[in-house]
């Protein structure tokens, strides 16, 4: 992804560092979650693998402490899910839903994009 951006003009990229994991494209780990620590960020957009009983959550440990830490720095929350994240279980709470500032949910029907 780093790849793909590092040409566009007006556009910072900061590498957090720590161990890369091909599965997600992200990096994670002590040293990743240090460093988003020391960030403020006005707004964090994210989602999750489920949801359930009112939380959220994903199937890696680390994935759901590195989120967590992206949370925390931020001053405004957003959660983006679809429906299917409601039928959907994963092992690793990052929080409550009524943590977040804003939830973003589709409607759960179908669309054909040929008849748009």
């Amino acid at each position: 992804m780093m790849n793909a951006l590092k040409d566009m003009r007006d556009l910072t990229l900061l590498g957090l560092g720590g161990k890369f994991h091909n599965w997600c494209n992200a990096f994670m780990g002590p040293m990743t979650t240090a460093e988003i620590r020391q960030l403020r960020a006005d707004r964090v957009f994210m989602s999750f693998s489920a949801i359930t009983d009112d939380k959220v959550y994903h199937q890696s440990a680390e994935m759901a402490e590195t989120k967590r830490a992206m949370f925390e720095s931020a001053a405004t929350r957003v959660l983006l899910a679809d429906h299917t994240k409601f039928e959907r279980r994963a092992l690793h709470a990052m929080g409550s839903l009524y943590e977040f500032d804003v939830i973003v949910v589709d409607d759960g029907r179908r669309r054909n994009r040929s008849s748009e």
